[in-house]
């Protein structure tokens, strides 16, 4: 049986991203399901890749320096092993592979700007790794 973005999962989608311990119980109710089906359809939705991971978003008081650093990589690097490499980095909120002048964009939190620079600089040491552009987030 194929699996279908139906409305009710579109809705379990909504509820976890506005609040991702939100209890399979809770949702139910709001939903007007049983506890089952809403855990099913969870587990259908990450089985199907709907839903790639689960994750948490720190408060700024954790990480009050907030940049974004463009990562230049060179022709034959190993895109995949950079990236991940960054993605498990403590602190880094996300990272893309883009198009344009860079080729990885990053949104890194850090307690100060020496932490921060540490960050920067072991991006830097990673073999094909041309160049870094750091922009810090004010507001």
């Amino acid at each position: 049986m194929k699996f279908v973005l139906d409305d009710r999962n579109q809705k379990i989608l909504t509820l976890l991203k506005t609040d991702s311990r939100k209890s399979f119980t809770e949702m139910a109710k709001e939903l007007s399901l049983s506890e089952g089906a809403v855990r099913k359809r969870i587990k259908q939705l990450i089985e199907s890749k709907v839903i790639e991971r689960f994750t948490i978003e720190t408060s700024q008081l954790l990480h009050p320096v907030r940049s974004i650093v463009m990562v230049k990589l060179s022709p034959k690097a190993q895109s995949n092993k950079i990236i991940e490499f960054i993605r498990k980095m403590a602190g880094v909120n996300s990272a893309y592979t883009i198009t344009g002048g860079y080729d990885v964009f990053v949104d890194v939190g850090a307690s100060n700007t020496t932490e921060l620079q540490e960050k920067i600089i072991s991006i830097r040491n990673q073999k094909g790794v041309n160049n870094t552009l750091t922009m810090t987030i004010l507001s």
